[in-house]
C-alpha cells in the first residue's frame, strides 16, 4: 500500500515537472533581430564539398571513388590528403578500409593507395554519387553473401579494376 502512494507521489511529481517545462514558467521569449548581409555566391562549387572557385570545366566530369587501405601496417596511405571526401567503415573483423572521392579524376594523384578489393557497402556507397568505381580485385559471393564483383555487375556500377580491367575507361 505505501508502495502504491510512492509511485502515485511520484509519477505526479513527473507530471507537475513536465507542465512546468512545457510553459516555459512563464518567460517571455525574446526575438532576435536577423539582419540580412548581402554576400556573393560563388559561380562554381564542387559538387562533393561545397567549396568555391570550382573549374566550370570540372563540373561536367563524373566523381571517382578509390577503395584505400586502411590497416595500420599501410599507414601513412599515399595521398590521404587529396580527397574531396573520405568514409571510413568496417569490412570484417574489425578491419577498416577508405572510400576516397574526388569530385573529379583528373584530381586523383598518380600514386594513391594502397588500393584494395571491392567490397558491397563501398560499391553502393559510391552509387550515390554516381562515381566511378576504382579498386584493386573483389570479395566473390558465396553461401548468402553477395560478394563486390557481383554487386558492381548487378547494379551496373562502372569500375576500373586494377586486376581485371573493368567496365570503363578515362
Amino acid at each position: 500500500m505505501i508502495r502504491k502512494k510512492l509511485k502515485l507521489t511520484a509519477v505526479l511529481l513527473l507530471i507537475a515537472a513536465m507542465a512546468a517545462a512545457v510553459s516555459g514558467c512563464g518567460k517571455e521569449v525574446k526575438k532576435l533581430n536577423v539582419i540580412p548581409v548581402d554576400m556573393p555566391v560563388p559561380a562554381y562549387t564542387n559538387p562533393l564539398t561545397g567549396e568555391a572557385d570550382y573549374s566550370p570545366s570540372k563540373l561536367s566530369k563524373r566523381p571517382v571513388a578509390v577503395v584505400v587501405e586502411n590497416h595500420p601496417q599501410a599507414r601513412p596511405q599515399w595521398a590521404i590528403d587529396t580527397p574531396d571526401i573520405i568514409m571510413e567503415g568496417e569490412v570484417e573483423g574489425g578491419i577498416t578500409r577508405m572510400l576516397w572521392l574526388y569530385a573529379d579524376y583528373s584530381d586523383v594523384p598518380s600514386k594513391v593507395g594502397p588500393v584494395r578489393s571491392a567490397r558491397p557497402s563501398y560499391v553502393r556507397f559510391s552509387r550515390f554519387f554516381d562515381a566511378v568505381y576504382i579498386h584493386w580485385g573483389g570479395s566473390h559471393s558465396r553461401a548468402g553473401y553477395v560478394g563486390g564483383y557481383d554487386t558492381i555487375a548487378a547494379e551496373g556500377v562502372d569500375d576500373l579494376d586494377g586486376m581485371n580491367g573493368g567496365s570503363v575507361s578515362f
